[in-house]
């Protein structure tokens, strides 16, 4: 067998920097992980596979050994136009960490931490998630938390975490997000090792609500995986952690790699978590909204079996799993279930489930035949599970290894002199004001809902082409 595909891949176009071991590390989004050798590792991984010329498996070890669930981040050459953020006019009213009571940390990586907050004026509680901006390497990097700020404000979805505030200081940058007091899928799996049919058809059928919104509005999501799907006090879902989302050039609801002038559209970026990455990504032969479903497929078998379907010890073997190896189902007893993920995990993305008419497809599969689709979508259906927390402040679960540090905000060492940390300031990023500012560009915020006149722009001020997307 030769190489999968020879010209595919060059080194220079990837920002490789992978996290080694992230099993009990929720991602933060937006940047990438500074810890380059693991990405690096999976990085080399992925070419030898593409390169070396040797026996396809015809089997996939189900593991459940969660080793090196790691991130992979892309070089992103996308800018973003200053007119499309508030303007963040000094005031005393606008907010800063000095709004927020820290009260615990519930979420750790390798560019900062999340932390539970009280917000002072209003009482209210959140999550507040800071990124070091010691690790803006390029301008691009800020342009990546951009993006994610502009998703988590003009996304209004039910399965989606809502952003209340934006800010920054000299060495961070600030999202304040609702705070779920359910915790992740992770978190309920490594406890339950796996979960009913019955729960599973609620989480997975609220996914795909969330991932429709998603890609209603050109958005491919690349990293859909159990850390990033939340549950809130009720226990209905909601999708976080939006930092390696690609904008892409139209926002059709069908999935297709052709837009309405019927030119190729494509993205190309090796980005995700490698347990969940599709076929075509891992090749490098482009990808769509499609690659979304095929994550599906892989989480919706690790919900039912409690383990991946593609995961192996060895990097290099995860990758060829995914790229060849048969799934093996006999942990999955539902028939329908079995049916179901076959049509997510099909490795020809065309004839994937969902390629063709989006998530309406999904919708009419027998798996769901119960489900209230219009009752679903406006959450009056009782989900199969509700967090009993003690109170709003209750973090039971979460990582006892992160609630047992000291709830601050840490000082961040830098050698870089304020003249270097000021070349970082991120414009227009201030987002939510304390009562009493009136906020000067409120009159000329932008909307993913509309297009804008320009019709190379989707997100206002944001062209619509990710930089790894080609024609």
């Amino acid at each position: 067998m030769g190489s999968l595909c020879d010209n595919c891949f060059k080194p220079e176009k990837f920002q490789t920097n992978l996290p080694k071991n992230t099993k009990n590390y929720p991602r933060l989004s937006g940047v990438s992980s500074s810890d380059t050798e693991g990405s690096l590792q999976l990085y080399a991984e992925r070419q030898k596979l593409l390169e070396e010329d040797e026996e396809i498996p015809s089997s996939a070890p189900n593991c459940s050994n969660k080793t090196d669930r790691t991130v992979s981040q892309t070089n992103s050459g996308m800018t973003v136009s200053q007119t499309t953020l508030c303007s963040s006019t000094e005031k005393k009213t606008k907010v800063s960490i000095d709004d927020f009571e820290m009260l615990k940390v519930i979420g750790r990586g390798s560019f900062g931490k999340v932390l539970l907050v009280r917000h002072k004026e209003t009482m209210r509680l959140y999550a507040m998630k800071s990124l070091r901006k010691e690790n803006f390497k390029e301008e691009k990097d800020k342009t990546n938390c951009i993006i994610e700020r502009v998703i988590l404000e003009q996304l209004n979805s039910n399965f989606v975490v809502k952003l209340h505030y934006a800010f920054q200081s000299l060495d961070k940058a600030y999202f304040v997000i609702d705070y779920m007091q359910g915790g992740d899928l992770f978190f309920h799996l490594q406890k339950n090792k796996r979960f009913s049919v019955k729960r599973v058809k609620f989480y997975i059928a609220e996914c795909v609500l969330a991932l429709q919104d998603l890609h209603k509005k050109g958005i491919i999501y690349r990293d859909l995986k159990l850390e990033n799907i939340m549950l809130d006090c009720q226990g209905h879902i909601k999708l976080t952690d939006f930092g390696l989302c690609c904008l892409s050039k139209s926002k059709p609801s069908v999935a297709h790699d052709l837009d309405e002038e019927g030119s190729r559209v494509m993205a190309y970026s090796f980005v995700g978590t490698q347990e969940y990455l599709s076929p075509e990504v891992v090749k490098g032969i482009g990808y769509n909204q499609s690659t979304d479903w095929w994550s599906l497929g892989a989480i919706m078998f690790e919900m039912l079996s409690g383990e991946s379907p593609f995961a192996d010890k060895s990097t290099s073997k995860t990758l060829k799993n995914i790229c060849y190896a048969d799934v093996c189902y006999k942990e999955i007893y539902s028939k329908k279930a079995q049916k179901l993920i076959s049509r997510l995990l099909e490795r020809n993305p065309k004839k994937r489930l969902g390629a063709n008419q989006g998530a309406i497809e999904i919708m009419q599969d027998p798996f769901f035949k119960e489900i209230n689709w219009n009752e679903l979508k406006d959450k009056n259906v009782k989900p199969p599970f509700a967090p009993k927390n003690r109170s709003e402040c209750c973090v039971k679960y979460f990582s006892q290894e992160f609630i047992e540090e000291d709830a601050e905000d840490s000082f961040v060492e830098s050698s870089l002199t304020v003249l270097q940390k000021s070349a970082n300031h991120i414009d227009r990023f201030t987002y939510g004001f304390n009562d009493g500012f009136v906020d000067p560009c409120k009159s000329t915020s932008y909307s993913v809902i509309e297009k804008s006149a320009d019709k190379s722009k989707t997100f206002e001020g944001i062209p619509e082409m990710d930089p790894d997307l080609e024609q």
